[in-house]
């Protein structure tokens, strides 16, 4: 996997909708990449998860 498939993931959830970031994470998934249930923010009301990075360190993608 490469910089630019997670630059893609950013750049989806990003587009301040739901849809962004169900597109963000059905992308993640579609590159065998392993993504945690989707929680929710109680502060925010964001949207938000966790997965990691190809050297096994955990990233956050949260919603816009």
């Amino acid at each position: 996997m490469q910089s630019g498939d997670y630059l893609k993931a950013w750049q989806l959830v990003g587009d301040n909708t739901n849809k962004g970031a169900d597109e963000a994470i059905f992308h993640l998934n579609e590159l065998d990449v392993v993504t945690e249930p989707i929680r929710m923010d109680e502060t925010t009301g964001k949207r938000f998860t966790f997965f990691t990075d190809p050297d096994g360190l955990p990233l956050e993608l949260y919603e816009k």
